[in-house]
Parts: structure tokens; sequence; C-alpha cells
């Protein structure tokens, strides 16, 4: 009887260690989806306009871009849940989240970026919304903290994403203005490391 429940304990144990795991496994996407996408613009965005001679209002355009593409994406995120199923429309949403990362670096053109940076929110909301739920399905038992720990563990993937970037981009830069592109690839290719 003893050794029936120091099994069960053991089981208990291992099966909240998997948790844990899955949820950092998991938070990847939303350092990219918010850290890497979103929030390393900020970083982006002075050289980006220095280099391309953009005004104020198209610096300001492309942000508003991938914020509206954010809510775009928001909006259908449950619609392709249903329609892929939630774990096939959360890698697509991911796969596309590392793929616009890598393009952004490709092209100078303000029409093109713009498209990027839009199409960049809508796969990165579809990415964060559905991985959360991702996150939060991972716990068997209906235990409310222990679901709500390991939510807070995939948010603060963003966190991850943000240090990421902040260490990066300040580096990456010290060569001139114009190399943000490299940014976007070191961006990228961290993400794309992650995907494995």
């Amino acid at each position: 009887m003893t050794t029936d429940i120091i099994a069960k304990v053991d089981d208990a144990g291992n099966e909240f260690w998997r948790e844990i795991v899955t949820a950092l496994g998991l938070s990847i996407a939303a350092a990219v989806a918010l850290g890497f996408s979103r929030f390393a613009y900020g970083l982006l965005l002075p050289p980006m306009r220095a280099d391309l001679g953009w005004t104020y209002v198209e610096a300001g355009a492309m942000n508003t871009a991938n914020g509206a593409g954010y809510i775009v994406g928001a909006l259908v995120a449950a619609w392709t849940a249903k329609q892929w199923g939630t774990l096939r429309a959360f890698l697509a949403g991911f796969s596309a989240s590392v793929l616009i990362l890598l393009l952004t670096a490709s092209t100078t053109s303000f029409p093109l970026l713009f498209a990027l940076r839009t199409v960049g929110g809508i796969s990165t909301a579809i990415t964060f919304i559905l991985g959360a739920g991702l996150t939060a399905a991972i716990c068997p038992t209906q235990d409310p903290r222990r679901r709500g720990a390991l939510v807070v563990l995939y948010v603060g993937g963003v966190s991850i994403g943000l240090v990421l970037s902040g260490v990066a981009i300040p580096i990456i830069l010290q060569g001139g203005v114009q190399r943000w592109p490299e940014g976007w690839v070191v961006l990228g290719l961290i993400a794309a490391a992650d995907c494995r």
C-alpha cells in the first residue's frame, strides 16, 4: 500500500514537471509573438526610419498596420482553431510569424514592409492566443491555481523575448542604422532555432 502511494506521488510529481516543461516550451511562441515581432520593433524603428527616410507618419503607419493585423488575428483565432485544430493553427501561426521576421529583413519597400507588418500582426495574435489556450489545456486537473501557474509561465515568454531582443539589437546596431535588417534576421533565426 505504501509503495502504491509513493508511486502515485512520483507520477503526480513527474506529471507536474512535464506540464512545466511543456508550458515553457510553448512560451517560446509568446517570446516570438510579442517580444520579437511587436516590442522589438520599438528598438528597430529608429534605425529603420533613419535609414529608409521615413516620416513620422510612415513610421507610425507601420506600427498601426501591425496593431490592425493583431486585432484581425485575435478575432479569427478561435475560427482558425475550429477549422484546422488548435495545435495545427498554432503551429501555422508560429511558422508564419518566424517567416515574417526573416522576410522583414529582405526589403526596403514601404508597401511590402507594411504588408509584412500587417500579416505579422495577424499571425502573432493567432500564435499568442492559441498558445495560451494550449497551455491552459496542459493541466488535466481542474485546479485553477495550477492552470494559472502554467499560463503565467507561458506569458513569461514575452519577457524572455524582450530580454533577448534588448540584448541582441543594440549590439547589432553598433555597426550603424543600416544594419537594421540584421536585427530582424537575428530575431528570425533565434525563433527558427526554437521551432525545433
